[in-house]
């Protein structure tokens, strides 16, 4: 028996999708690879495969156990690659620089302060990088 959180399960459990689920899970993760740093929102996917968005956050919760997403935010998701080419970037850029802003982070990823703005309030809360005034520093071990 293993104690997941407040939920006591076999060893062995492991959620099992139907076909049609694996190949909505599939989908929704080709959209966040294809989106990299401008990725659909849940409402976008939930519109682009004709899913109800209760759907799309079951199998977002799942890909995210997996650890194949990162959730940012309530209805911002990346891909784990795209997540981990991000980190990538910053520690590149803290080498050179001991701040960043809003308006380098978005050039440094290539996408829109729509998703900028989100991604710094995520890695502020992960502990990744500290807001101090309108700049960032970093937290970055390594």
């Amino acid at each position: 028996m293993i104690v997941d959180k407040d939920l006591l399960r076999l060893r062995e459990f492991r959620v099992a999708l139907s076909g049609a689920a694996e190949a909505h899970k599939t989908r929704i993760l080709d959209l966040l690879i294809k989106g990299e740093f401008q990725p659909p929102t849940k409402a976008e996917m939930a519109e682009a495969l004709k899913m109800d968005k209760k759907q799309i956050t079951d199998i977002l919760n799942i890909l995210s156990k997996e650890r194949a997403v990162m959730r940012i935010n309530e209805s911002i998701y990346l891909s784990t690659a795209a997540y981990d080419k991000m980190i990538a970037a910053l520690k590149g850029f803290y080498a050179k620089k001991p701040e960043l802003t809003v308006a380098e982070f978005r050039d440094l990823l290539n996408t829109s302060r729509k998703f900028a703005l989100p991604f710094l309030e995520h890695l502020d809360a992960a502990k990744v990088t500290l807001r101090i005034g309108d700049a960032r520093k970093s937290l970055l071990k390594g």
